[in-house]
């Protein structure tokens, strides 16, 4: 799929992302419209204006209203005689789009199979550059306060590293801390607070059958707890 990108062959990328709109969906991926733009574009150059808005009359309607300014800057491309050379198109029609496209196309690829499009070297850099100046501010005031942050079994600093870092869905407990497994799985009670079936054993022990919620005043029944599934 992406030796024909290179080559400027874009259908298998397009059949291949149809066929996962689903998956694409769920992590809130624009690829599907990215690789109809690169086609109109590409119909533009290949073969002439008449073809691309026909393309664009067939294919165009179902990304209105979402992508409506982009649509909007498509059609008025078409405006002027020579688009590539215009300044305020061109980088609609540099070549080096098919690049970008392609890079696209593995990253979203990657992201619903959950792996990283770089190498784990790369990852473990790329994250701990983005970490370490909120370590280090902690560490300085942790100094200056006199605590050692050595002597913690977790450091009390949340690291948001984002969704490029984010590869599957995580659940840590807010009770016990412990980051949910297939033998820790996190449970949902009916007041809508999640916990670990660690924990809820915990609350439960010595035969109780109702408990208050860690979170909130609701009274629980253990009967009422449901697993959750994470995707």
């Amino acid at each position: 799929m992406i030796e024909e990108l290179k080559k400027h062959n874009i259908e298998p990328a397009i059949e291949w992302a149809q066929s996962n709109q689903k998956a694409l969906e769920g992590i809130e991926s624009d690829l599907i419209f990215v690789l109809y733009q690169q086609k109109f574009i590409n119909e533009v150059a290949t073969k002439g204006k008449e073809e691309a808005i026909k393309f664009a009359r067939t294919n165009f309607p179902k990304f209105f209203p979402k992508y409506a300014p982009e649509l909007q800057r498509l059609m008025g491309s078409l405006l002027y005689d020579k688009v590539p050379e215009n300044p305020r198109y061109s980088d609609l029609y540099d070549t080096d789009q098919w690049e970008k496209v392609a890079a696209h196309v593995v990253h979203d690829a990657c992201k619903i199979h959950n792996i990283t499009p770089q190498s784990a070297l790369s990852q473990v850099v790329g994250a701990g550059t983005l970490a370490l100046p909120k370590f280090l501010k902690y560490h300085t005031l942790s100094a200056h306060n006199g605590n050692d942050w050595n002597s913690y079994e977790e450091l009390p600093v949340a690291t948001d590293l984002g969704k490029d870092y984010q590869f599957h869905s995580i659940f840590v407990c807010p009770v016990t801390k412990e980051i949910s497994t297939l033998d820790n799985p996190p449970m949902l009670l009916n007041c809508g607070h999640v916990i670990s079936e660690h924990a809820l054993k915990k609350i439960l022990s010595g035969n109780r059958t109702r408990f208050k919620c860690p979170y909130c005043p609701a009274e629980i029944s253990s009967s009422s707890s449901k697993r959750l599934f994470l995707n």
